[in-house]
């Protein structure tokens, strides 16, 4: 436990020292310190970016097709077409025979 705390208290003392160095100098050197100091940082986090992954396959224009016509088809069969005009099963009203609601219950 002693370790640590002179660890954090040296690196605290070297900050200070450092920020009371950049008081002193001039105002030129001190652009130039902080130019280098803000491009060495930005490589740091340049170079932690993650590679770029591969990207991914494009589909194929007849796979997809041929998924859309299955999900078209699919859909088809749940309802009922009048003229351009889908209508689910789902919002019919339940028949006499039966009674049950059809929606959800909350």
């Amino acid at each position: 436990m002693d370790i640590i705390t002179r660890v954090l208290a040296g690196i605290v003392l070297a900050i200070c020292l450092a920020l009371l160095l950049r008081m002193v100098i001039g105002a030129r050197l001190r652009g130039r310190i902080d130019a280098v100091v803000l491009r060495a940082w930005h490589q740091l986090r340049r170079r932690r970016q993650p590679l770029p992954t591969r990207p991914e396959r494009r589909a194929d224009p007849k796979e997809a097709a041929r998924m859309a016509q299955e999900a078209i088809r699919r859909a088809s069969r749940r309802g009922s077409w009048d003229g351009n005009v889908y209508k689910p099963d789902a919002f019919r009203p339940p028949t006499d025979d039966k009674p049950t609601d059809r929606r959800k219950p909350h």
